[in-house]
């Protein structure tokens, strides 16, 4: 109720709730809700990967912080909005343009078309498409499209 009326009067607000059923988390953008996460199902499986891999834990607490290390980021701009050859480009490559330029990133993945759709460990040969956006982990918020130009030249 009060990300609902702090989004109705603030929408340049983002909003996120944490909801203790994970099928609460489908309406949320029927109330101008920006987001929302379950953590309890993520606390679940951590519980679970902790036991299967001890310190697993560990790993997860410096990709979740926003103090020290290394975090998870997801790039703001879609492929589309890159000035780099896109037809055609394989993931491998990026990835090979990004070793070679010793860029401060590695990259995890793709989220696709904007929505919950995320792909991990994607195959060398995963073709981008244009509205997919970058999973990464680095120790900030990289600037992508500052280096477009160094990445197309290990590309092309």
């Amino acid at each position: 109720l009060t990300a609902g009326i702090v989004e109705k009067n603030w929408p340049q607000v983002r909003t996120i709730l944490d909801c203790v059923r994970d099928d609460t988390l489908g309406n949320l953008k029927h109330f101008g809700i920006d987001g929302g996460v379950n953590s309890t199902l993520l606390q679940m499986g951590l519980l679970v990967q902790e036991l299967k891999a001890p310190g697993t834990f560990d790993v997860y607490s410096e990709l979740s912080t926003n103090t020290k290390g290394q975090q998870i980021y997801i790039s703001e701009k879609p492929f589309s909005l890159w000035d780099i050859p896109k037809t055609g480009m394989q993931i491998g490559q990026l990835k090979k343009a990004v070793l070679n330029l010793n860029l401060p990133v590695t990259i995890i993945g793709i989220k696709k078309n904007g929505g919950k759709n995320v792909a991990l460990n994607l195959s060398n040969d995963y073709i981008v498409q244009s509205s997919d956006r970058l999973i990464y982990i680095s120790g900030k918020r990289f600037d992508w499209i500052s280096k477009v130009k160094s990445i197309s030249s290990q590309i092309a």
